[in-house]
């Protein structure tokens, strides 16, 4: 299943390539499952699993970004200012949005 989502959204991103944009952002809220140690522990293989989501997000833009083109991740932990203080995630790092220039 995952080779065909990669395929799907490699079709995407060429299209969006060949209309000329510049800027393309992934949102993937499942990387903070991977990290967060209350999430790990529901995930059967999550260091596995992690690799094949990270190979699957490489394999979309495979031979289809240019020097123009500015890639961005955005990993959610979701809306813990909502959240009572004792169920909030731990905090992983800096919470704003990295655009990645790629070469």
């Amino acid at each position: 299943m995952l080779l065909d989502l990669v395929a799907i959204i490699h079709d995407e991103i060429r299209w969006l390539v060949a209309e000329d944009a510049t800027y393309i952002q992934f949102d993937a809220p499942y990387y903070s499952d991977y990290l967060d140690p209350r999430q790990r522990e529901h995930i059967r293989q999550p260091d596995r699993e992690l690799e094949e989501g990270i190979t699957g997000d490489n394999a979309a833009f495979a031979d289809v970004l240019c020097d123009h083109m500015t890639l961005a991740l955005h990993v959610c932990r979701g809306t813990a200012v909502a959240m009572p203080p004792q169920e909030r995630p731990p905090r992983l790092g800096r919470p704003e949005l990295r655009a990645l220039p790629l070469s």
